[in-house]
């Protein structure tokens, strides 16, 4: 069964990661935002990172090649340990809005978006 997985970036390199990622066959996702950004007296809309130095990466842990996750270029390693990896995928994503302590619009596809209740 696929599931998602974090894994960290190296500096400034996300989209280096994903290009990577993906080029491997494996699906990421990279959230990002509209924030303003301020620059000389000029103010302009710019896409910044959700989650700066991570990437999600959907794979079956069971049979995906998951080792080679660690040795792409733009990846620092895969967030492996803990009480995270166990979650459901959309507790994660509730610990890290959490996390980062403000409320941010976030655009996602909407095959990822399901009703509860």
């Amino acid at each position: 069964m696929k599931r998602w997985y974090v894994a960290q970036t190296q500096t400034q390199a996300e989209d280096r990661a994903r290009f990577n990622l993906e080029r491997q066959g494996f699906t990421t996702y990279l959230p990002r935002y509209r924030r303003e950004r301020s620059h000389a007296r000029r103010r302009e809309t710019v896409r910044a990172l959700l989650f700066p130095g991570y990437i999600f990466v959907e794979f079956a842990l069971e049979s995906a090649p998951w080792r080679s996750i660690n040795g792409t270029f733009g990846i620092s390693h895969l967030v492996c340990q803990g009480l995270f990896e166990r979650m459901a995928d959309c507790d994660r994503v509730v610990v890290l809005l959490d996390l980062l302590g403000r409320a941010v619009r976030v655009q996602a596809p909407l095959k990822a978006v399901s009703t509860t209740g």
